[in-house]
């Protein structure tokens, strides 16, 4: 560490408690740190343990490579990485950039307000996020919400609605338990002309998928309902419901 750094930040490397502190400087621990009240600082970064009930307020970046066992919430400024193992009894709302590569569990709702990618596992109430949402891990969530759209190659598990203002392009596995929102709405797309041996069906969506332009499936089982401008289902895939259509409608001979 060097000597600049050290001056603009506060260091616990053993055993220690944090009670109600605010400081102008950023926090950094690579020990055993308890939390007995709120943490306002700016910046915040852990390599140790962090444990304890309170809430911690960063108005810089915040980092975790290590556990966080917390009851309270976690409120990021700047952009959020976590890399270890966090569980959260409340919410996280982070103001810019999320990147999750370990594992994140909250009892509350995510909220990210530009990009959140999820290499890990991620589950929460509610995923809020303002800008594109990429999952190659797995996300479990009552719901999901993303502005710039969605992308997944992991493992999608959501109890309600998946709603984006844009596209939703799902190659991985997927449970919706209620409908699918966006401009376009593709499932197993890119796989499509892939033979399938196995597995014959691979993704699940309870409710609708709606859609203002294009709607392509394939391997797919859907309860309701499918709008959309285009319409496109591929083989191996199945429509419980109706289907709605305005220019272009194409069924594969082996989808029902």
């Amino acid at each position: 560490m060097s000597l600049k750094e050290e001056v603009k930040s506060i260091v616990f490397s053993g055993s220690s408690r944090i009670s109600d502190m605010v400081t102008d400087k950023a926090i950094i621990s690579s020990g055993t740190c308890t939390l007995q009240g709120n943490l306002e600082c700016n910046g915040f970064r852990s390599s140790g343990t962090i444990g304890g009930t309170g809430h911690i307020l960063t108005h810089k970046n915040f980092a975790s490579s290590g556990t966080i066992k917390l009851e309270g919430e976690i409120e990021c400024e700047g952009n959020a990485k976590f890399s270890g193992s966090t569980k959260l009894n409340g919410n996280i709302v982070i103001k810019r950039s999320l990147i999750n590569s370990g594992m994140l569990t909250l009892s509350g709702p995510l909220k990210v307000g530009l990009e959140a990618l999820s290499s890990g596992s991620t589950k929460c109430d509610s995923l809020l996020v303002n800008g594109l949402l990429s999952v190659s891990g797995s996300v479990k969530a009552l719901e999901i919400k993303a502005g710039e759209g969605i992308k997944s190659s992991g493992s999608l598990s959501v109890m309600k609605d998946i709603d984006s203002s844009k596209f939703v392009d799902i190659t991985g596995k997927l449970k919706a338990g209620g409908n699918i929102y966006g401009d376009n709405v593709l499932i197993d797309y890119s796989r499509k002309e892939k033979i399938v041996r196995f597995n014959k069906f691979h993704y699940f969506v309870k409710g609708n998928i709606l859609a203002k332009d294009l709607v392509s499936i394939n391997r797919t089982i859907v309860e309701g309902d499918i709008r959309g401008r285009s319409i496109i289902i591929e083989r191996y895939s199945q429509v419980d419901g109706n289907i709605y259509y305005v220019d272009d409608y194409i069924i594969h001979e082996k989808a029902k």
